[in-house]
């Protein structure tokens, strides 16, 4: 028997600019503000349960490159609506709603730093 049951702790991705990046997704993308400090280079909002940071790589909190993250998915019950919604909010959608081979809908969604976040819709 083994006590190690680990679960994701927070997401956190590279960013240019707290302050643009913060008023991005919680004005545009409509996540929750938890609290941000520009000048120690972190934020944290809200993503369900999960915390979602933004960091500056320049300042501390990790050492990625702004806009090479692309490995971030969203899940909703419903990726036109979504996609509708996001694109009237001034969201950065490269594209068009898209099909996987196995069936999943999706769209591509970027933040100001080119920061790419596959929405999908979940699979009924």
């Amino acid at each position: 028997m083994t006590n190690w049951q680990p679960e994701i702790a927070l997401i956190k991705i590279p960013v240019s600019n707290i302050k643009q990046s913060v008023a991005y997704y919680r004005d545009v993308i409509g996540l929750p503000e938890s609290f941000s400090v520009p000048e120690y280079g972190w934020a944290q909002l809200q993503l369900g349960n999960l915390p979602f940071c933004l960091y500056d790589p320049a300042k501390g909190g990790g050492g990625g490159t702004p806009g090479t993250c692309d490995a971030l998915h969203f899940a909703v019950p419903d990726a036109a609506a979504s996609h509708a919604e996001l694109a009237e909010r001034g969201a950065i959608i490269p594209g068009g709603l898209e099909t996987s081979a196995d069936g999943m809908t999706f769209f591509d969604l970027h933040d100001p730093d080119g920061n790419i976040i596959k929405v999908v819709q979940r699979k009924a």
